[in-house]
């Protein structure tokens, strides 16, 4: 009777479990304390404008996506997530979501957003240049993610110059002036960017041009004045040493052409000299004569500065001829060295304190100048928008070299620690400066309206 009872018993509840109860695959409805869901981050704070990816967590439940308030952004969902699209306004925003099997369920995201304020830099920050010169500056600009573009604002403060609302400064009067460009805020009323001017009277050049050379390039100068250049003479390039009013000629023997590039205290001369067409190997010479330089396994060598300890910096062709590697030579010990990230590594220059300068071309074919002291190169770039090559230093660390400006115009500079003081020989069309020694002389060459090269020395 008892094995009875227990079979009834248990067939009544199948029977009630069958009819109906709490079970979701019997079709039936599910307990409400079971149904759960949140939100992720629950607070944050985020700039205006940018995207904050949410992640809604759920059991036993589907997800009601909110309507946004009016103002409050956008939304794109994927699954459980959505990537919401702040708005570009300040205040706290709300995103909530809703449990489809119980509305009173509810998961709140708050973002507090805020404006990050634009940015703007000037180029460069400190200059000097000639009465009646012009010069270009260059502003730029950041402006946060979604923020309304903004053109910036041009001021001269004092009175030796102008500029116009493109950057262009024109030196008037001889004096000191400041330049602030500017634009608007979001918390405060300017975002401001100075920088430093000074006008002078203009320097005097010496124009140097070899006796029947139809083109003249003055390259290097010593301590002592002895200037080094290179000239064409029918057609051929060959190198000088000009002390005082003698020139003597350097002339690698047997070579198609010769370039010299350095020379030390001591009238230590290295270059480089073509002796097939196109291919090159490097060169010093002494008192007692020509030394060859060749970097180990290369397709060509270019030698291009000396210190007065000795020792030379230049650059080579690898064997494949697929790169320019700079390096330098201590003795018979050749050390290799690329800037990060270059295609091509071009050093210049070297001074006694074995800081090395030149120039290397980035991965998008600009050329930016360099300063390596120990291991690294640091770039050094007139502005953002140009190209920039430094091709001499002296112990001081004053560099000299050249830019391109927007317009193609290719000028001199001389820097001092952060100012740039322009060069531009009178009525040229393009200056470049190529050395200074330790009194600040330099040297240089400049084209004329025929298109002709003359050397010049300040």
């Amino acid at each position: 009777m008892k094995n009875i009872m227990k079979f009834l018993l248990l067939l009544g509840a199948l029977a009630l479990t069958g009819c109906g109860g709490g079970s979701k695959s019997g079709g039936g409805q599910n307990n409400k304390n079971d149904v759960l869901i949140s939100i992720y981050p629950v607070s944050a704070k985020a700039a205006g404008g940018t995207k904050v990816l949410l992640t809604v967590t759920t059991k036993n439940t589907n997800i009601i996506w909110p309507t946004l308030a009016a103002g409050a952004g956008s939304y794109t969902k994927n699954g459980n997530q959505a990537e919401w699209t702040l708005p570009l306004k300040t205040g706290t925003y709300e995103f909530t979501v809703t449990a489809a099997a119980d509305s009173a369920k509810r998961a709140t995201a708050r973002i507090e957003v805020f404006l990050p304020e634009p940015e703007i830099s000037v180029y460069p920050a400190s200059m000097t240049l000639d009465i009646g010169s012009t010069a270009y500056f260059i502003a730029e600009l950041f402006i946060p993610n979604g923020q309304p573009d903004q053109t910036a604002d041009w001021k001269i403060a004092g009175n030796c110059g102008t500029i116009s609302q493109q950057g262009v400064f024109h030196a008037q009067k001889i004096g000191n002036c400041s330049l602030t460009v500017s634009i608007k805020g979001n918390a405060v009323e300017k975002i401001t960017a100075t920088a430093a001017i000074k006008v002078q009277a203009p320097p005097e050049y010496a124009e140097i041009t070899q006796p029947g050379a139809e083109n003249t390039y003055l390259i290097g100068i010593n301590d002592s004045g002895v200037i080094l250049g290179v000239s064409h003479l029918g057609g051929n390039a060959r190198g000088f040493v000009k002390e005082g009013a003698a020139y003597t000629t350097v002339e690698y023997p047997g070579a198609i052409n010769t370039y010299v590039q350095g020379i030390n205290n001591a009238n230590v001369v290295v270059g480089s000299y073509e002796y097939e067409k196109t291919w090159f190997r490097g060169f010093q010479k002494t008192a007692s004569g020509y030394t060859d330089i060749e970097y180990p396994g290369s397709a060509d060598t270019n030698v291009t500065g000396i210190n007065n300890s000795g020792v030379v910096v230049g650059y080579y062709w690898d064997a494949a001829r697929e790169q320019f590697r700079g390096f330098k030579k201590t003795g018979a010990t050749y050390e290799a060295f690329d800037c990060s990230g270059a295609l091509a590594t071009y050093p210049l220059g070297i001074n006694d304190n074995g800081t090395i300068v030149g120039s290397f071309k980035d991965s998008d074919g600009w050329y930016h100048g360099f300063e390596k002291t120990g291991a690294v190169c640091v770039a050094v770039d007139y502005s953002p928008i140009t190209t920039t090559e430094i091709s001499g230093i002296n112990n001081a660390g004053a560099t000299v070299g050249y830019f391109t400006d927007s317009d193609g115009l290719v000028s001199g500079f001389v820097k001092t620690g952060e100012n740039y003081r322009i060069v531009r020989y009178p009525d040229a069309e393009e200056t470049q400066v190529m050395d200074i020694n330790n009194a600040g002389r330099i040297v240089g060459y400049y084209i004329d309206t025929d298109g002709r090269y003359h050397g010049f020395v300040e």
